[in-house]
């Protein structure tokens, strides 16, 4: 009974022993998944941060880009004005220069009616 008792003594000591390997074995592969994890996570926080910075450049961009737009809508809009000044001004110089070449086209007929007539009573 004493040899049963001591073998069994020393069978829960075998089992206890494997458990505690077995307890090692599976503390190594929860620190092996817990540092994998880590790297993981530290990879994809990093990817996260590249983003938000990329995100904040683009907006950067897309609000200076909306600036230029304006700056040139405006711009677009007083050169539309100004040519349309300068094509109102061209109008009226052409005028003036038609009434002026009318003028001195009859103001010429005169002085050649006047002319001619002058010659008729010279004649």
């Amino acid at each position: 009974q004493c040899v049963q008792q001591e073998r069994a003594v020393l069978e829960l000591q075998e089992e206890k022993r494997r458990l505690e390997e077995l307890c090692a074995e599976l503390r190594g592969e929860v620190e092996h998944a817990q540092a994998q994890l880590e790297r993981e996570n530290g990879a994809l926080q990093r990817e996260i941060h590249r983003r938000e910075e990329e995100t904040e450049g683009l907006k950067r961009t897309h609000e200076q880009l909306k600036a230029r737009i304006t700056a040139v809508e405006h711009k677009a809009e007083l050169s539309a004005g100004r040519a349309a000044e300068l094509e109102r001004q061209l109008e009226m110089v052409g005028r003036e220069r038609q009434e002026s070449s009318s003028q001195r086209h009859w103001e010429w007929r005169e002085h050649h009616r006047q002319a001619a007539e002058e010659l008729g009573e010279l004649r």
